[in-house]
Formats: C-alpha cells, sequence, structure tokens
C-alpha cells in the first residue's frame, strides 16, 4: 500500500489524476479510514487544493469538497471563502461547510448577497436554507424570514414554490422559528392531491424525528403489510411507553382521530411534540376533510419518539435477543450500533452462527441490510460465504450493496472470498464481487485483474479498467497498448494514468494524453449543460457491437433513428463509420447499454420544451415515411428488409428497396453495398446501377460515376425495372438524366449531348396482366405488384 501512496503523490496537478485518487480515496475511506487518512494527507496536500480552488475545475473541485473532510480544507479557507461567490450550484453547495467552519459572520454577509443576486440557483439557496441553524441566531433568523417573504410574493409555478418551502420546513423547526405553522400551511397549498400531503409528512417526520423507522413501520401496520408490531420492539423504549396504545390506534378505524387524541396526552413533554401536535392539527383541518390516515401514523411516531431510550440496556439482552432485534424491518434502525457494540463482546464464532441463521430468511426485509452490516463492523470472515450469496440475482440491490461494504471491511480476506469462488459466481455477485476486489485494492486485486483480462476485457471493459487502477501496474500498460487503436475513453484513460502513475515512459503518451483531456472536457461541458438546464446536446455516447468482429466499442453518434416499436424492431443508426477494432465498416448492432442510453436520452428530450424529438439535428428523432402506401417509421422499415434478404439472399426486389431506403436515410456506404450487389450479379437492373452511380457522385467519384451511367445508357433496351410499382420507368429514367447531365456540367463533358428528361420516352401505364417490367417473364399481378 506504500506504493499505492507514493504513486500520486506530487502528481495532482493533473484534472485525470485527480479524478483518479478522489475515486481510490472514496472506495477506501468507508472500510479502512486510516488508510483513507493517509490517502488525504498524501494526495491532497495544501498546495494541490490551493491550486485546484483556483482553477476552473468546478467538478472535481464540487467532488472534493464532499468527499473530503472538512477539517481537510483548513489552510486555504481565505481561498475557499473568496471564491464562494463565484461558485455555482453543487459547488457551492458543498464548499458552504468550509465558509461556517471558519468565518459564520461572512458566512452571513455571502449568503446575504446570494439571495440578492442569484436566488434562483437553487442548490446554493437550498445551501443556505440548510446552514440557516448554523449561522449567529438574530442573523439566521432574519435571512430565513427574508427567504420566506420572498417565496410569498413569488408568482411562479407551484413546484418553485414547493421545493423552496420543503427545505424550509425542517430548517425553521430546528431553529424553533415563529413562521414554522405559517411555512407548513403555505406548503400544504402547494402540495396538492395525495402525492403531494405524501411528501409533506415525510418532509415533516424527517424535520422532526430525523428517521423514517417509526413513521414507515407504522404505515405498514395500519396497511397489514407486516407482522410486526410496536410492543414487539418494546427493548427500544422506555418502560412505560404506551406501545400496545399505539398499536391499538394503528389497526382502528379512526387512524388520525384516535392518533390526534393519544398525542394530545403527550404533547407536553417537548417542543417537538407540541410542533407534531399542532401541524397535524392544522393539516387536518386543510386536507380530506381529515381523513387522511398516515397523518395519525405521524401522530404515534411522534408519541413513539417521545418514549424512546436514550441508551438500550445492552446487558438485560441475550446475544439471539440482539440478534433479533437487529433483524428488525425498518430503514433507520436506532440502535444499531449500539448492538453491535453488544454483539462485539460475546464470542464471535456464536455470533456468526446466529446471523448466519437468521439473515438468509429476511433477505427481503430491512433487517438483512443491519445484518449484514454488522458481520462487516465485527469483521466475521466466517460469514463471508453467506454474504457472496447475498450478492446473487435474487437479493435486492440495498442487500447487495451492504453485503459488498461488509466484505470490502473484511479486507483482502473478502477479496480473496470472491477470487475463489470467481467462476461459479453469477453475473450479480460478479459485478458487486469486483466492487469488493477494486474496494480493497492491493497486490490480490492487481494480479486478479491480470489474470482476467482475457474474459473480462472485452465485455465489461470499465470493471476491467476500473479494478486495475484500483493497483497500478506497469504489467497492464502491456496488455492495453495494442488496444489504443480503437481509441476508446476507458482504455485511453486507464492506459495514461497506468504511465503517469507508474512513471513509465511512453513516446506517444502526449497524444493518449490529449484524447483523455478532450473527452474530459466534454464530459464537464456536458455536466454544466445539465446543471444550467440545457438537456440538448448534439451527440449521444452509444456502446455498438460490430458484427463483423464481435468487439463492442462506444462511439459518438450524431443520428438516430427510433422505432416505435422497440421490443419488436431495433433503433436504426443513420452515422457510418469503421469498427474501432477491426477497420470495416459494418452494420453496427445495439447493446444493452447503448439500448438503456437511448432510452435516457428519449427522456430527456421528452422533457425538453425547446424541440425535443422534433429538432432536426437532434441526435436522437423519430422519423415517419412513407413505403408502400404507408406511413411507418424509418427502423421498421429497415428490420422489415433486413429480415426479407436474410431469409431469401437472392431476393433482387428486396436488395433494391433496401438501397434506395438507406439512400434516402443517408447511409450511402451501405445503400451502395445493396445497390452493388444485385449490379454485379446482373448489370441491366437499371435501378442498381443508377444507385451505384449516384452513391459515387455523393463521394467523391464524379468520374466513375459518369463512366457508369454512359455504360447502362449503352444498354437501355436491356434495362430492367424490379420496383416499378413504387417508382416508374420513368421517373427513374427522369433521375438518370437529371444525375447524367449534372456530372456532364461537373466535369465539363465535350462531344456528348445532355439527355432530355423524358429520353427514356413516355412510358405506358402497366396493367395488372401485363408483362412485368422487372423482366422475370410473369404477369405485373402475379410478380412486382403484390
Amino acid at each position: 500500500m506504500s506504493n499505492l501512496l507514493q504513486c500520486a503523490r506530487g502528481k495532482l496537478d493533473d484534472p485525470i489524476v485527480v479524478e483518479w485518487a478522489l475515486r481510490r480515496y472514496g472506495h477506501t475511506k468507508d472500510h479502512n479510514p486510516d488508510l483513507a487518512q493517509e490517502m488525504a494527507e498524501a494526495w491532497f496536500d495544501d498546495l494541490t487544493l490551493q491550486r485546484l480552488v483556483t482553477s476552473e475545475e468546478d467538478d472535481l473541485l464540487t467532488s472534493l469538497f464532499n468527499r473530503l473532510p472538512v477539517e481537510r480544507w483548513d489552510n486555504v479557507h481565505a481561498s475557499v471563502i473568496e471564491r464562494w461567490p463565484g461558485w455555482r450550484s453543487s459547488l457551492g453547495y458543498q464548499s458552504a461547510p468550509v465558509l461556517l467552519r471558519h468565518d459564520p459572520a461572512k458566512a452571513v454577509v455571502l449568503f446575504t448577497d446570494h439571495l440578492s443576486t442569484s436566488f434562483g440557483d437553487a442548490n446554493k439557496t437550498m445551501t443556505v436554507i440548510q446552514h440557516l441553524p448554523d449561522l449567529p441566531e438574530e442573523a439566521g433568523s432574519q435571512l430565513l424570514e427574508r427567504i420566506f417573504g420572498t417565496l410569498m410574493a413569488h408568482k411562479g409555478d407551484d413546484f418553485t414554490k414547493g421545493f423552496y418551502l420543503s427545505g424550509l420546513l425542517p430548517t425553521a423547526i430546528q431553529m424553533k422559528h415563529a413562521a414554522v405553522g405559517e411555512i407548513f400551511s403555505n406548503l400544504l397549498k402547494v402540495e396538492t392531491g395525495k402525492d403531494g400531503l405524501d411528501r409533506v409528512l415525510r418532509t415533516l417526520n424527517h424535520a422532526l424525528f430525523d428517521s423514517r423507522s417509526f413513521f414507515d413501520l407504522g404505515t405498514q401496520i395500519r396497511q397489514n403489510k407486516t407482522p410486526l408490531t410496536f410492543s414487539a420492539l418494546h427493548p427500544f423504549f422506555v418502560d412505560d411507553a404506551p406501545l400496545a396504545e399505539c398499536d391499538k390506534v394503528l389497526k382502528s378505524s379512526k387512524v388520525l382521530a384516535n392518533g390526534l387524541q393519544l398525542l394530545a396526552q403527550y404533547k407536553d413533554r417537548s417542543p417537538a411534540a407540541q410542533i407534531s401536535h399542532d401541524l397535524i392539527q392544522a393539516a387536518q383541518a386543510s386536507v380530506a376533510r381529515g381523513k387522511h390516515p398516515d397523518l395519525g401514523c405521524l401522530a404515534v411516531a411522534a408519541v413513539l419518539h417521545e418514549h424512546v431510550r436514550e441508551e438500550i440496556d445492552q446487558q438485560a439482552l441475550s446475544l439471539q435477543e440482539a440478534v433479533n432485534l437487529l433483524a428488525v424491518d425498518f430503514p433507520d434502525h436506532p440502535f444499531r450500533a449500539a448492538l453491535v457494540d453488544h454483539l462485539r463482546s460475546q464470542d464471535a464464532s456464536e455470533v456468526a452462527a446466529a446471523i448466519h441463521f437468521r439473515l438468509p430468511a429476511i433477505k427481503d426485509e430491512y433487517g438483512s441490510i443491519h445484518l449484514a452490516w454488522a458481520a462487516g463492523e465485527l469483521k466475521l470472515v466466517e460469514l463471508l460465504p453467506m454474504l457472496i450469496d447475498c450478492l446473487d440475482e435474487r437479493s435486492g440491490d440495498y442487500l447487495c450493496e451492504a453485503a459488498q461494504t461488509a466484505m470490502s471491511k473484511m479486507g483482502e480476506a473478502g477479496s480473496q472470498a470472491v477470487i475463489d469462488r470467481w467462476d461459479d459466481l453469477d453475473m450479480s455477485q460478479q459485478i458487486y464481487g469486483t466492487g469488493v476486489i477494486q474496494d480493497v485494492g492491493g497486490p490480490l486485486s492487481g494480479e486478479f485483474a491480470l489474470k482476467q483480462f482475457d474474459p473480462m476485457f472485452e465485455e465489461e471493459q470499465e470493471r476491467w479498467c476500473e479494478l486495475a487502477l484500483a493497483h497500478p501496474d506497469q504489467r497492464f500498460i502491456n496488455l492495453l497498448e495494442p488496444e489504443l487503436r480503437r481509441r476508446q475513453r476507458l482504455i485511453d484513460r486507464a492506459f495514461y494514468l497506468m504511465c503517469v502513475l507508474t512513471d513509465h515512459s511512453y513516446d506517444d503518451l502526449g497524444t493518449v494524453h490529449n484524447r483523455v483531456v478532450q473527452e474530459h472536457k466534454r464530459q464537464k461541458e456536458r455536466m454544466e449543460a445539465f446543471e444550467t438546464g440545457k438537456l440538448f446536446h448534439e451527440t449521444v455516447s452509444l456502446q455498438l457491437l460490430c458484427p463483423k468482429c464481435g468487439e463492442e466499442n462506444r462511439y459518438d453518434v450524431e443520428h438516430v433513428l427510433l422505432s416505435e416499436k422497440v421490443s419488436d424492431h431495433p433503433h436504426l443508426l443513420v452515422d457510418e463509420f469503421p469498427c474501432a477494432s477491426c477497420g470495416e465498416w459494418p452494420d453496427f448492432e445495439f447493446t444493452a447499454e447503448a439500448n438503456m442510453a437511448l432510452m435516457a436520452e428519449l427522456l430527456t428530450l421528452q422533457a425538453d420544451d425547446s424541440g425535443g424529438l422534433t429538432r432536426r439535428n437532434s441526435p436522437v428523432q423519430l422519423l415517419k415515411v412513407h413505403y408502400r402506401w404507408e406511413e411507418r417509421t424509418a427502423p421498421d422499415i429497415m428490420a422489415e428488409l433486413q429480415s426479407a434478404v436474410a431469409e431469401n439472399p437472392d431476393s433482387e426486389r428486396d436488395w433494391v428497396a433496401m438501397g434506395r431506403s438507406n439512400f434516402l436515410l443517408g447511409r450511402l456506404r451501405h445503400a451502395r453495398e445493396c445497390w452493388q450487389r444485385i449490379h454485379d450479379l446482373d448489370p441491366t437492373v437499371m435501378e442498381a446501377g443508377l444507385g451505384v452511380a449516384q452513391v459515387m457522385a455523393k463521394t467523391g467519384e464524379p468520374e466513375p460515376a459518369f463512366r457508369l451511367l454512359s455504360t447502362l445508357l449503352e444498354q437501355k433496351e436491356q434495362w430492367r425495372f424490379l420496383r416499378a410499382d413504387e417508382l416508374s420507368p420513368k421517373q427513374l429514367g427522369e433521375e438518370f438524366a437529371e444525375l447524367f447531365n449534372n456530372l456532364h456540367r461537373r466535369l465539363g463533358i465535350k462531344g456528348l449531348p445532355l439527355l432530355h428528361q423524358s429520353f427514356f420516352g413516355q412510358q405506358r401505364k402497366v396493367g395488372r396482366n401485363d408483362p412485368c417490367p422487372c423482366g422475370s417473364g410473369r404477369k405485373f399481378k402475379k410478380c412486382c405488384l403484390d
């Protein structure tokens, strides 16, 4: 680990290295706080932080303020205070604690100025609101009144007003401000309907009690969604707590009335109880004629919070009782840390056995998360096999994350457990298991990354790169160097960092670095655009599969057409470019990741009130065209034609139709491939020869295009037409003449006359029983008419 600390020391003048160091620090601080502190001191020294504070790397600086301890900024706080007025949105939000730690009086001035000049910066204004209790009392109270007055004068939408009022209510309650009731009543006015009231109740519950547990459990008991009762949790409460009464209220038909009546008995015990009673009464008079039952659940939660023990009686609990209490099914366990401390004094093997018995039976409950957390805190390595089982595809995300964290806290033992069972793990276990190995890092992760390069790199490129970067090693450079030809951002970044962190010299590292910097800049611009509400951008980044070589790469795509029925037909990529791996020009296939990216892009565009899917230069569009007498989306048509030629590769008509569809969409290379196939087989198929010439003319080959048209003209009497029902010979003749004459003028042809637009003659209408113009020998109605 000492090598890891040394490899980045003094190199954080490069934003790419800063980003890596911050990620590595983030992976480490939860499971190894001592090592994380060493990282912070070795990498993020005062000079480095000073340089970053004065840089334009707002995204990195935001992450630094978010992740580093506030005391890490003590020696550069003056620069933070100086620059804070110019920092917008998330950066202003994350850096505010530094202001308050060092100069609350100056923070008052800065907060006041912000409210005067940039109230609409939602993140920064919410920062001011949340930190009002940290200011001198009088100043904080005056600013709260000023903000509330601004909101009351606000003539805009209720959503914006509700957003700020939801932030202001907890602050006012914490400050015991006289405006609490008025803020609450105005919040009720803008948050209408059941969903709005639900949001208000959760905001109020959090503001009053800073916990969801009792309120959430109360709503579940009321709705018969859990067999648990508050009476069963008696160790959490003092001896005279009215637990049975609370359970009875929640099961009654008048939850609100009975809950308020119960709360009235205890409202004088604390300011929180009094505020709860008054606000619930106010809400009762405002919504649904006072019949919203969750208001009653909030009243019960207020009663329960008045009776919670300050400390749990650990000595009175047996090991099994402590495990059972840990396994309670609600999220914010009030005594989780105390119970784990109690278990720490017990025999470790017995604790492990009790958790091993209890956890599998409650994998769908919050209790499993608490037990997994306990296993990590106590470093019960005997439970590693069970924790690996908790990472599987049948477990919820919360349990998977808790199990991963627990295994990471066990260090190399957790990594080794994953590695030993790797080949038998399902996809979910491998994803979260890789997270364990990456969190722990060290030589073990490096050796595993080397071993997994061939099986993992192509399908899980990002996971492999991050795994390798957990323990930089020059051996990775040899693996990545041949892949630089693909110009993929993940490969470029990993290679560049490996060279910098291991002090490896590479002749063309500057070129790689430039690509990494450009990608970093592009990502930064996108983030800034998103934060300022600019949803539209010119390209979408997609992971695409080349069917010729089977490799996946990421590309910035300018034009994708959507299908109305995504499950039936894929999207259609209009852009044409070579595969980054093999250099061929395939018809790329969309990966699952690409489809997800397009869905996200679609949702973004639908939310964009400046045009969305109708924007001509949008990277994602829904385009409908007329085909065979009906309007359909382009991907649907292309999918039908591709299916037809796959089923019958000799279908000249379908190949020609697919060529023209590709041509009209701008997929010129694909169009030429389709037309060339038929022209090579039969030069008398006029549509195919004309199509090839049209592509040549558009792609910088005017002379070959004119020669081809001249050759076709000599064969005019033998011309066959495969799609006479859609494009008549007369129409195709006019297209031929127009292209011929344009090239004639463009090339300055001498001694050869121009073509009259009707040179091909007036073609009579083909009757249903006439021979088909395609030359098949069959009647028109039996051939191209159907």
